[in-house]
């Protein structure tokens, strides 16, 4: 009989450490459980999960299945650091933040994918979803134009800010950009205010946070921006900004220099060493072998993260490359003056001026095959 109920007692401690191993494994990471309304069969049937790297470009994370009704699950471990992600479905976007093992939701249609989706799980989801809202909202009255003058918009957004200036929200926002126009123009120096809170705020609670420096550096370099007179900001806004750094064989050149001899110029920063480079190059390269005869000319700029201490994988990248390289490092000036958060970033110059920012490849085939036709 004693032995018949030690036996029963083990058998119901194990079931117990079972149950207590199988519920820690589904705490273990974040989660993502979202559904994408009006799929039809001309349409995807898959979306990608999207991460950041360290300078803040994208690379893709795992392309997510969609089951017939649209729904698909996303998830991943806990991040060292709250991250921001993002689905990527059609070329659109909807971005979210994951701070340990959150379980968020998520749904959209087609139509709006990104302008009109529900978010929830988390505060801080619910607060970025807010604040997709509020800008949507008002471009939707005003137009994007709107954004650089609209002060009670962005009164309503630095009181969001404010809840945690030092928190994933706030890093979000101050890096927000819409169809390649940036929320906060930071030659405006109630918009750099905000920047500069949050930049501040990293520096002093989250220093180890692989933002911090980026903000930083950003943010300063603008002071220094602000204190000129605001024509010469103005203009520099509207025309080419010069770059003048090496080859990979050490020869200078001069950004303005390859404008005035092609009609079209894409000025794109990268960085060699991360993930993205790669996919990003045989795209570029596509798109240089599409309009390159008709007149165009990339300009491309590698950036060093602070873990890359010599440019040696980027001298052997660049020789293998048709269009112009050249070498940046980890120099920060010339980032700040094209307020450049993240890489990869893309500036499209004609005729001296930088007439667009495309956000993706798809956007800077459209933008080129608009002005090479004229």
């Amino acid at each position: 009989m004693i032995y018949f109920l030690r036996h029963i007692r083990a058998n119901f401690l194990v079931i117990i450490a079972a149950i207590a191993i199988a519920a820690c494994s589904s705490d273990s990471g974040w989660q993502l459980k979202g559904s994408i309304d009006g799929i039809t069969d001309s349409l995807p049937d898959y979306a990608t999960l999207e991460g950041q790297n360290k300078l803040g470009g994208w690379y893709v994370i795992d392309t997510l299945s969609l089951n017939s009704d649209g729904s698909f699950t996303a998830s991943g471990t806990a991040p060292a650091y709250p991250e921001i992600y993002r689905i990527t479905y059609n070329g659109k976007s909807v971005y979210f933040p994951v701070d340990s093992i959150d379980h968020l939701q998520f749904s959209t249609n087609v139509e709006a994918f990104d302008r009109a989706y529900t978010l929830s799980g988390s505060d801080n989801a619910a607060r970025i979803a807010l604040v997709d809202s509020l800008i949507y909202a008002f471009i939707g009255q005003k137009g994007i134009q709107a954004l650089d003058t609209a002060s009670a918009l962005k009164r309503r957004i630095a009181d969001i800010v404010l809840i945690n200036p030092a928190g994933i929200v706030a890093y979000y926002i101050v890096n927000k950009t819409i169809d390649g126009h940036p929320l906060l123009k930071l030659d405006n120096k109630p918009d750099l205010r905000i920047y500069g809170a949050v930049a501040n705020a990293f520096s002093e609670q989250r220093p180890s946070d692989p933002r911090c420096r980026l903000l930083s550096d950003i943010y300063i370099q603008n002071m220094k921006r602000n204190t000129t007179q605001r024509d010469t900001i103005v203009a520099n806004e509207i025309g080419l900004i010069d770059i003048e750094l090496p080859d990979a064989s050490g020869k200078t050149v001069k950004l303005s220099d390859i404008a005035d001899k092609n009609k079209v110029v894409v000025l794109n920063f990268t960085s060699y060493s991360q993930d993205f480079s790669a996919p990003l190059n045989i795209e570029l390269r596509k798109i240089y072998d599409r309009f390159h005869a008709s007149g165009m000319e990339i300009y491309q700029v590698g950036i060093d993260n602070e873990a890359v201490s010599d440019n040696f994988q980027w001298r052997q990248a660049a020789r293998n490359l048709p269009w112009t390289t050249v070498y940046n490092g980890t120099r920060t000036d010339y980032i700040s003056t094209y307020n450049v958060p993240a890489v990869p970033a893309m500036f499209v110059i004609s005729g001296s001026t930088i007439v667009s920012r495309p956000a993706n490849v798809s956007e800077l085939t459209s933008a080129l095959s608009n002005i090479l036709a004229r």
